[in-house]
């Protein structure tokens, strides 16, 4: 691996605590990452060799043992670009967190409604149509799709080499995951022992700060009657990533909320 190059990347998910993580692995004295969140070069750059290398020299001044960047976005490359990845950072360290699928794709309806509102100052005229299509949307359904991200990502790194965790116990245990992810990284989990537990426990949620509207702008009801679509559409795919990750996630997830 390029000396100048990450050590690590966090892969996703969208909407699962990446910004937070990005916030509290930077407060890490051995933890270098860049100030800008989500650099998006694997997904959207032509990796030929001079745009990767003016990559690997984006984390050349960083500090650390540990450097790296969050992407959620990386979670769906294709096998073909991991590929390519892996050719230039075979020992890289990953992140990969995963939230209720449904709640996933709520909250990134949530998101994209917000920047539809910036662009037209008005909701769609067919709410529920916009809704029903976004949570069709190959986007939307290959990011809740976590067992083929896991797959493809598997064909090129080890199993020792990602860690994966559920949002919904991250949140739960925040000092503990931090700690996790640490040990995962090669950096002292001890520093997380002296970080309040107040600012472990602000989490963030973008589509907050992207809609910056009333919550009487989307009904409680809205989310009612797309309850038996979303569960239609992820149940499979829960029950997949049970299998994968040899645990029964039902008993957590696929519980769309009022």
């Amino acid at each position: 691996m390029a000396a100048a190059g990450p050590s690590f990347l966090g892969i996703g998910a969208q909407k699962a605590g990446t910004t937070w993580l990005h916030r509290m692995l930077s407060r890490h004295p051995d933890v270098g990452m860049p100030e800008q969140k989500e650099l998006h070069f694997w997904d959207r750059e032509t990796p030929d060799a001079a745009a990767v290398a003016s990559y690997m020299d984006r984390f050349a001044g960083l500090r650390g043992k540990a450097r790296g960047e969050i992407t959620p976005s990386y979670a769906i490359l294709p096998p073909e670009r991991i590929a390519v990845l892996r050719g230039y950072l075979p020992d890289l360290r990953l992140i990969y967190i995963l939230r209720d699928p449904v709640e996933r794709a709520w909250s990134h309806a949530k998101m994209d409604l917000g920047k539809h509102l910036r662009r037209h100052k008005q909701l769609p005229p067919d709410m529920d149509a916009w809704l029903e299509a976004h949570f069709r949307s190959e986007e939307s359904l290959q990011r809740g799709d976590y067992a083929t991200c896991l797959a493809n990502w598997g064909q090129h790194y080890g199993r020792d080499q990602l860690q994966v965790s559920i949002y919904e116990e991250v949140f739960a245990a925040p000092r503990d995951f931090l700690k996790a992810c640490a040990v995962h990284l090669g950096v002292d989990p001890g520093f997380y022992d002296g970080v309040q537990a107040v600012e472990l426990a602000d989490s963030v949620y973008p589509e907050g700060e992207v809609i910056k509207t009333s919550r009487q702008e989307l009904p409680p009801e809205t989310r009612g009657r797309h309850a038996a679509l979303l569960l239609e559409l992820y149940a499979p795919l829960i029950e997949r990533l049970s299998s994968l990750l040899g645990r029964d996630l039902s008993s957590i997830w696929a519980r769309p909320q009022a």
